[in-house]
């Protein structure tokens, strides 16, 4: 997860006091990428399912049922208790998330992907979704929610909204995302411009707000599926340098190394 800072601020000086809420981001593990090949999809499949090829843990059949874990994925959003939620790979909204979360006090919106990986098992679409805590956070109609398959062309699935924080009166411009899976130059030059898409749309909602007056912080969540580390042989790291770079000045919330240097090829750890 990444959040704007000021120069000279540090994420544990910039959350005190009224200024304090908290943002979980939760990959879902979506039904139609990880259901066994004895259960039976809802439309017709073209390809069998096979747990997503995680059938080495035991008893695949009980650890991905849908119906059996999905209580266990309300269970740790309970246990974490966010004013912020950002899902991916989701493929339940409707009829799971978006009324069980209504019932926990939280407003979403979801985005599903173009082209979905679950709809070759015969499952839904998944995607990505927003959440947050009504008590804590309104929406502000003036700016419209993105709520996308498609960015600038990117086919990646991106929902952003700007949010009024009520205890402290900050506008916070929250998008959620999901980036090209699996390593390789190709899928990590993907990665960059599906990302380089993605910071264009948060920093349009941010500018709406600066116009407005508002000046809404940026927040952004996803699964990246890469790190800011090349990877030897398979590509050199460009998706999350982008966003280190980008003129919204994000900085991850999870330690990363610092940005090669202009005479580095490669960053090791």
């Amino acid at each position: 997860k990444f959040q704007s800072m000021k120069a000279g601020s540090s994420v544990e000086n910039a959350n005190v006091g009224q200024r304090t809420f908290r943002v979980m981001q939760f990959n879902c593990l979506a039904e139609g990428l990880s259901a066994g090949p004895e259960k039976k999809p809802p439309f017709e499949a073209k390809q069998a399912s096979s747990f997503g090829g995680f059938d080495a843990v035991p008893d695949p059949s009980s650890v991905f049922c849908f119906e059996l874990r999905r209580w266990g994925l309300i269970d740790e959003i309970q246990r974490i208790s966010p004013d912020l939620l950002t899902l991916q790979e989701v493929d339940h909204f409707g009829d799971f998330f978006e009324p069980v979360l209504k019932q926990m006090g939280y407003t979403g919106l979801f985005a599903p992907k173009h082209n979905s990986p679950c709809l070759g098992f015969g499952y839904y679409s998944d995607g990505v979704a927003v959440f947050w805590r009504d008590t804590a956070f309104a929406r502000v109609e003036r700016h419209a929610p993105v709520v996308a398959t498609h960015v600038h062309s990117e086919k990646v699935p991106v929902c952003a909204v700007v949010l009024h924080h009520k205890q402290s009166g900050q506008d916070v411009a929250l998008a959620s995302t999901h980036l090209k899976s699996k390593m390789g130059e190709d899928n990590e030059t993907q990665r960059s411009e599906q990302i380089k898409a993605v910071l264009a749309c948060l920093a349009g909602l941010v500018e709406e707000s600066a116009e407005a007056g508002a000046g809404a912080v940026p927040v952004l969540c996803g699964d990246f599926n890469t790190s800011s580390l090349s990877v030897p042989g398979k590509h050199t790291a460009k998706c999350v340098p982008c966003v280190q770079n980008h003129p919204l000045a994000l900085v991850s919330v999870y330690p990363l190394p610092p940005l090669p240097s202009a005479t580095t090829t490669t960053t090791t750890t």
